[in-house]
């Protein structure tokens, strides 16, 4: 039997950037045991390698790039069309200097719009990949699914729960405070990583290479995706004082 896998991705790039390397191994290796449905939240868009533009616009292209990049590794897409960051007000000068911080004034009431959404995909689920997004470094849109992943996932906690490291969001303290914690387990799955980034530089609207240090920093020597696997519910209370 299949296991039915969703990677709940904040943006039209997050599963590549951030899982990329284990869909490609898996890919090379004709797995066939795993059906994943990259799951794009905030996948309304104006954001481009250029500054913000027309979402009309930039939506159509943004999407399909990802259906290409997920096609081509035989994943199937799937868009809730809810606005990104910039679509509700937060303000990006530059690609390394994105909003961080839930602000009650922008961003009210997602968290449960999204957790309502989610829910109905979970129950024909038996895993979910939902971003890690904690530290001052985390994007402001990945924190939110983070959250609402989690409120869906304590109501109905049938699928296994796994917490994939959301590059170039994470650092090596915020790695630290997650294995200081008791009722996570760490896996870590190697990877190509040259592979990796010639897959997302398909993502011709953005700005890739803005991001590229901080994706190899994020792989380390050798090269690995990690995700942290979830083994007592209780734990996420520990990780994130906002539950």
């Amino acid at each position: 039997m299949r296991t039915k896998r969703l990677l709940l991705a904040p943006h039209l790039d997050d599963g590549a950037i951030s899982f990329g390397g284990t869909l490609l191994a898996e890919r090379a290796g004709h797995s066939v045991e795993i059906q994943t449905v990259v799951v794009t939240v905030f996948s309304r868009s104006n954001y481009t390698r250029e500054g913000s533009g027309d979402d009309a616009v930039v939506t159509p292209i943004r999407q399909a790039e990802e259906r290409a990049v997920m096609g081509s590794l035989g994943v199937d897409t799937l868009f809730l069309d809810f606005p990104e960051c910039l679509l509700r007000g937060h303000t990006i000068s530059d690609p390394l200097d994105y909003p961080k911080q839930i602000r009650p004034e922008l961003d009210a009431g997602l968290v449960e719009k999204l957790a309502a959404r989610f829910e109905e995909l979970l129950k024909n689920s038996d895993e979910v990949l939902v971003p890690l997004a904690i530290g001052e470094v985390a994007h402001v849109d990945h924190r939110i699914v983070h959250l609402a992943a989690a409120l869906a996932w304590q109501n109905n906690p049938h699928p296994r729960l796994r917490l994939y490291e959301d590059a170039p969001y994470i650092g090596e303290e915020n790695r630290d405070r997650v294995s200081a914690i008791d009722g996570f387990g760490l896996e870590e799955s190697p990877i190509d990583l040259q592979a990796k980034l010639n897959l997302i530089r398909r993502y011709k609207s953005q700005p890739i290479e803005s991001w590229e240090e901080l994706i190899r920093q994020t792989a380390g020597q050798p090269p690995v995706e990690r995700i942290w696997m979830v083994n007592e519910p209780t734990v996420l209370k520990q990780l994130n004082p906002e539950y």
